[in-house]
């Protein structure tokens, strides 16, 4: 990695590279999805993450188990085995983990089913052998040693904890002031946050201890902007101060690039000059698998569940297609193949037996069944690996699937209504908030939404701009109360006005969408659930209600007069552009005819 150019930019480290010692610790929990096996031996894979900088002591995991009689477990740690023990009906399992530090760590169960009372036949359909963990987790210590800006956002939460507690933070900016305002949504939509953000009033912080914090305030007459990390009372937080524009969005330039945030290795820096812009986020493509995050993986006797989320502002028009490459040894036996499903109905599959020793690449083509309502899709795949004339599973490794070339197709077109806010923010990303400290939260939840679901993983330009109701943006936050009530008392006939409040509409008029709310709880209630209840939102939606419990309401749909009409006019249309064409054609023949008779006047 290079170094600085210190002709752009220059660092005064404030603090010296003595450790800085954080004696705070908190416990906490990560959440793993339910996992389900069906057949006699099977690896279950679970994930998780330490935050950099971090140490994570005192690890338990915690499940409730179902299975057979006689399964035994044993779990490995980052391929060390760790425990061992046979499971039987229903229960809880526990055991103890060993320390982790920073970096992505993987538990595997590696599940065997002894039953003795079953006798299999591997000349026949193997039976169903079910084992399934539940309400997975683990519980653990986390403590930090050292604050170092380089571990940003890592320093102040991690960024990839899976847990239905929201991040609580505290954000100390001018709310008036618009490049604050920009710096700070670009600062967070930039930084990943597997949590939703709870936005703490002024009023909340005195009751309730908040996960980070960070302080952004303009200072008359700064040559360089200080940049300080620390754990004031207990909570990480993030202080930047500046005099100029350009100050602030240099640091906010560094901290969201990798390459030079890399290189802040203390808690504390001065920050000169400009900073070139990072590469902006694009659009993300869902070509193939790897675009999923699934990697190459080996076929064994498990049946391989993936799910394939395409973007909730896509409506299909045609059934899901592809191609699934394989790489496939020789010398395999009548029987064996794979078939793949497509949200459980047969969607392909292709024989293994009796292959030529070359190539080694094999491929076939999948189909759904159907166009499907949502662009939601279950893809499974299923084998049976033949190797010897005994029946035995002796072929272990034998297929292989590469992600990458297994291509998919799905033709679809874009939501409008509603759900078009979040296309237009990928393509377009200006979001315009009104004067109400809790709008920007909205904001950031709405980009936020956005660019995970339609693109890549670089920081976004987001522009954040004053609501002006004379021109209004694509999308537009407003926290109103006086409209949010007239909203409710339009459509009383469907709303119960006492049962309606703190939560938020969504507007569609003349193709730029509104959202409003009445309060600092309504945004909330956006904040919450605007990211995943795009997905129950149908096509040409003009109007939808979110109650404060989450409960969506169609309001009202987009109207076809609009439609209609477009259709009288290109009918108008045509029917003059014949005229106009039957007009032509009889200018012409009569002047060939006049031609015709003074060339015989002439001949005579």
């Amino acid at each position: 990695m290079k170094p600085f150019q210190f002709k752009i930019l220059t660092l005064s480290l404030l603090a010296t590279n003595a450790l800085i010692f954080v004696t705070a610790s908190h416990a906490t929990s990560w959440t793993f999805s339910d996992a389900l096996s069906q057949t006699k031996q099977s690896k279950i894979s679970q994930y998780f993450y330490v935050g950099k900088g971090e140490q994570w002591d005192n690890i338990v995991y915690n499940a409730k188990y179902d299975t057979d009689p006689n399964t035994r477990v044993l779990v490995t740690y980052d391929d060390k085995p760790i425990y061992r023990t046979t499971l039987d009906g229903k229960g809880n399992l526990n055991f103890p983990i060993p320390s982790g530090s920073s970096g992505f760590h993987r538990l595997d169960f590696i599940v065997e089913n002894r039953d003795e009372t079953v006798k299999d036949n591997m000349c026949l359909e193997p039976p169903v052998h079910i084992t399934s963990f539940e309400n997975s987790e683990i519980n653990f210590q986390a403590s930090r040693t050292q604050l170092r800006l380089s571990d940003l956002p890592d320093a102040l939460y991690n960024p990839k904890l899976n847990s239905k507690t929201p991040l609580k933070a505290i954000f100390d900016y001018n709310s008036k002031d618009l490049t604050e305002n920009n710096m700070l949504a670009r600062l967070i939509v930039g930084w990943e946050h597997a949590r939703q953000i709870q936005w703490l009033s002024p009023a909340q912080r005195t009751n309730e201890l908040a996960d980070f914090r960070i302080n952004i305030k303009r200072v008359p007459n700064l040559e360089a902007a200080p940049v300080q990390l620390d754990n004031s009372n207990g909570i990480p937080t993030l202080s930047i101060q500046y005099s100029t524009d350009e100050q602030l969005e240099s640091v906010v330039r560094i901290l969201l690039q990798p390459q030079l945030s890399s290189q802040l290795t203390s808690n504390s820096a001065n920050i000169k000059n400009s900073v070139a812009s990072p590469q902006w986020a694009t659009a993300r493509t869902f070509n193939s698998l790897a675009d999923f995050g699934i990697e190459d993986f080996r076929i064994g006797l498990d049946k391989y569940n993936f799910s394939l989320q395409f973007p909730y502002v896509w409506e299909p028009s045609d059934s899901l297609s592809g191609v699934i490459a394989l790489r496939s040894q020789t010398g395999l036996l009548e029987g064996s193949s794979i078939s793949a499903w497509i949200n459980e109905q047969l969607a392909g599959n292709i024989q293994l037996a009796y292959l030529e020793a070359e190539p080694f690449n094999r491929q076939f083509s999948i189909l759904g069944a159907k166009v499907e309502e949502k662009p939601n899709y279950n893809l499974s795949l299923e084998s049976s690996i033949i190797a010897n004339s005994a029946c035995l599973p002796a072929a272990r490794g034998a297929v292989w699937v590469n992600t990458k070339d297994s291509k998919l197709t799905l033709p679809y077109t874009l939501k409008i209504g509603v759900m078009s806010a979040s296309s237009s923010l990928a393509g377009t990303p200006t979001i315009a908030i009104s004067d109400h400290p809790n709008s920007l939260g909205m904001a950031v939840t709405a980009m936020q939404s956005a660019k995970n679901m339609l693109l890549t993983n670089n920081p976004v330009q987001l522009k954040i701009v004053a609501f002006n109701p004379a021109k209004p943006q694509k999308v537009n936050i407003r926290v109103d109360s006086a409209m949010y009530q007239q909203l409710v008392k339009q459509h009383e006939h469907m709303l119960y006005a006492p049962t309606a409040q703190d939560g938020f509409f969504a507007v569609f008029v003349k193709d730029n969408v509104h959202f409003i709310t009445n309060s600092e709880l309504g945004a909330n209630t956006f904040n919450q659930y605007w990211p995943t209840i795009q997905s129950q939102i149908p096509n040409n939606v003009e109007q939808i209600f979110v109650s404060s419990d989450g409960q969506l309401h169609i309001l009202e749909n987009i109207s076809p007069v609009k439609t209609q009409q477009a259709v009288i006019e290109q009918s108008n249309s045509f029917l003059w552009l014949m005229f106009g064409l039957f007009a032509i054609v009889v200018i012409m023949l009569l002047l060939l005819w006049r031609k015709r008779k003074n060339d015989t006047k002439k001949g005579a």
